[in-house]
């Protein structure tokens, strides 16, 4: 029986035990290490997923479900350092975070307001945008406007072919990715 992301199964004994179900249309994507998302959210995502199976399945479906995650583990940590390049990579971000937003507050005037708290994302790019609006005001506004939505359009044209593949089938892109640079060499 299934149950959420649980299979339920009934032994002879009487006794249940828990695996992890997954739908046959599961892909196995969770978080592109390449996305936008923060560093700490990708990491809690793997956090989150072994302690619930730590929780909820037996010592040797949990060694089955390391290993199938593992395989299908695609994250730039993974392939560039481990834990060590993770944690570091976290722990940069978590302090340009914390410097940034306290410009931030400098700049924009914030502190008589509560402060401002934001992630590592906008602490970078709002930075950058509010000063070009404060200072230039409306074509500050515009070129920010400009800027953003020419960012997407000139990622398409670098990368028409796998523009959309990349973020729709994680897989079928690093082998297409893979068979052109063997086809080219």
């Amino acid at each position: 029986m299934t149950f959420l992301d649980m299979k339920i199964h009934h032994k002879d004994d009487g006794s249940i035990k828990i695996t992890v179900y997954r739908k046959p249309t599961h892909t196995d994507q969770y978080l592109l290490w390449i996305s936008e998302h923060p560093t700490a959210h990708k990491l809690s995502v793997v956090r989150a997923f072994y302690e619930w199976t730590s929780i909820i399945t037996e010592e040797e479906d949990r060694q089955e479900e390391e290993k199938t995650h593992r395989a299908c583990t695609h994250t730039l940590p993974n392939r560039k350092g481990g834990l060590k390049a993770a944690t570091i990579i976290t722990f940069v971000s978590g302090i340009l975070q914390v410097v940034l937003g306290a410009v931030c507050v400098m700049a924009f005037g914030l502190s008589d307001f509560g402060g401002w708290h934001g992630n590592i994302d906008w602490s970078t790019i709002w930075l950058a945008i509010g000063l070009s609006m404060k200072h230039l005001g409306y074509i500050g506004f515009g070129i920010c406007l400009a800027a953003l939505l020419a960012i997407p359009q000139i990622q398409y044209l670098k990368n028409k072919k796998y523009y959309f593949s990349i973020t729709e089938d994680y897989d079928s892109y690093l082998a297409e990715k893979q068979n052109d640079e063997a086809q080219a060499a």
